[in-house]
């Protein structure tokens, strides 16, 4: 394994894994009856995920495939003819997505080039077609015309001066909301009209207003494009983050799942 870098050798004589194998298992349980499926492997980064390009698995990933699940209920009546998952990861979405859309074509975009590598190989393992794109967001979609749903757990921690914070977990500006603001905003001129964009993010609420959730406000002012649903999945992530450098007023940081449906042209116009 040390030949294949698969492990590599630590100055104190023990061993550190390259990558790290974990399983996915979410089960349906709808009152007595379990709807079970076979577990999912991922290859991801070794903890802790501090390199640069390390490429994260964990708790958002739970709860992000747990929130498409959930939202299934939207596209029954139309499946997508193409479904582009950015910021893609470890590809978990993609592979969500094209096991539920047999028929749809699965586009996971990252500029993370380790992402894209362990997304191939997870897709792989779970017996997926799925093109895995480097790309800036939408960047390398070019004009398509046939992305019917997006779907993204982006970047959403504050960005540090320091550059503590690894490039999977930075979200830029506005106490890391620039990002996935920056992602709607984009994605929103790729979709087809009537196109669906489901996003998992976090959102610092702060101290001085604790009611006021600024990224549902945002979507709300949307004029292309409606809210059709809105949940809090988690009240409260990654406390160790809250009351420090860019979150020194904020109180907590929640994790909500949006869904936003693009207006069609004469919507927009008022005709």
């Amino acid at each position: 394994m040390c030949r294949a870098t698969i492990i590599t050798a630590n100055q104190d004589g023990t061993y550190k894994a390259k990558f790290r194998l974990s399983n996915f298992y979410l089960p349906h349980i709808n009152g007595t009856s379990v709807q079970h499926e076979r577990p999912l492997y991922y290859v991801h980064s070794p903890f802790p995920t501090t390199d640069g390009d390390a490429v994260f698995f964990g708790p958002d990933t739970y709860f992000f495939l747990d929130f498409l699940r959930q939202s299934q209920h939207l596209t029954r009546a139309k499946p997508p003819r193409t479904t582009v998952d950015v910021c893609c990861g470890s590809g978990a979405g993609a592979i969500e997505m094209s096991h539920v859309y047999k028929g749809s074509k699965v586009i996971g975009l990252d500029l993370n080039l380790r992402a894209l590598e362990l997304g191939r190989v997870n897709a792989k393992l779970a017996d997926c077609a799925i093109e895995f794109v480097e790309s800036d967001l939408y960047a390398a979609i070019g004009d398509r015309d046939d992305i019917d749903l997006i779907v993204s757990n982006p970047p959403y921690i504050a960005s540090s001066s320091d550059g503590e914070v690894p490039v999977y977990a930075a979200g830029g500006a506005q106490q890391g909301l620039a990002l996935p603001l920056r992602l709607v905003e984009e994605g929103l001129k790729v979709l087809v009209d009537g196109g669906l964009l489901m996003i998992y993010t976090g959102v610092p609420i702060t101290i001085r207003e604790p009611g006021r959730d600024p990224f549902l406000q945002r979507l709300q002012q949307s004029k292309g494009a409606e809210l059709v649903e809105y949940r809090i999945i988690h009240p409260d992530m990654w406390a160790e983050e809250v009351g420090i450098g860019a979150y020194a007023d904020v109180g907590r940081i929640q994790v909500v799942g949006a869904v936003m449906r693009k207006r069609k042209s004469k919507e927009i116009n008022g005709l």
